[in-house]
């Protein structure tokens, strides 16, 4: 029931019709959902460690792409991030940095499943370990 006024100002209830009001209430949710952006894209966020000749480890922020990740280190200085048809060609963005200030490092979509990373060591050419802990991303754009 709703409180309202008639002409002369005297105030009366007015029987609500319940689906009527439900009916109201959905659409304008409805209306506000459609309105909300979604993203443009899939991501995978990441902080990474490693040492040795061990694989990666992936402190996991994110992930709406999907898929099982698989981290693995092929050779020295080179890593790999797998997660099979998850990197579409020409709709990749990848960040990757360190936070040691001792390596640099670059990443490249090598394939539809493969993501690698190449890690340098700027004092020591002979010892390209992934410098960590270190930020990584991988967007996929729609």
């Amino acid at each position: 029931m709703a409180l309202n006024l008639d002409d002369n100002k005297r105030p009366y209830f007015k029987q609500l019709n319940l689906d009527e009001t439900f009916d109201e209430i959905s659409s304008a949710v409805n209306a506000l959902e459609a309105s909300i952006p979604t993203a443009s894209y899939t991501v995978y966020t990441a902080t990474l460690t490693q040492s040795g000749t061990a694989s990666p480890v992936a402190v996991l922020m994110e992930n709406t792409i999907g898929g099982t990740p698989t981290w693995a280190r092929t050779t020295d200085g080179t890593y790999t991030l797998t997660i099979t048809g998850a990197f579409t060609s020409g709709k990749t963005f990848i960040q990757y940095q360190t936070n040691d200030g001792m390596g640099i490092g670059n990443a490249e979509r090598t394939s539809a499943n493969v993501i690698t990373i190449y890690s340098y060591n700027l004092g020591d050419p002979n010892d390209n370990v992934m410098y960590t802990p270190a930020s990584f991303e991988v967007r996929v754009y729609n």
